[in-house]
């Protein structure tokens, strides 16, 4: 297998939030991705292991989360889309 040739639709320092979120967690949770590889080896029919971290995970500088794919995940809506000022 070779390295694709289409680019991940998201990038480092993207925010975003759980496509699916865990019936446990919030949401509405934001996260910002702090890693992209592609690891057509280690993630079968899967391809790119995206990190996610929170802010609060960023400020500790540990406890992101690995493993996702684009179609775990989902861009944020700003907080002024979201009904916030």
């Amino acid at each position: 297998m070779s390295v694709p040739t289409h680019e991940c639709e998201f990038s480092i320092g993207d925010v975003v939030q759980l496509a699916n979120p865990y019936a446990e967690g919030d949401p509405n949770a934001k996260y910002r991705v702090v890693g992209i590889t592609w690891e057509y080896r280690d993630v079968a029919f899967r391809g790119w292991n995206i990190t996610i971290a929170t802010e609060e995970e960023i400020a500790r500088k540990y406890g992101a989360t690995d493993g996702f794919v684009p179609s775990d995940l989902r861009r944020a809506l700003s907080d002024a889309a979201e009904g916030g000022q």
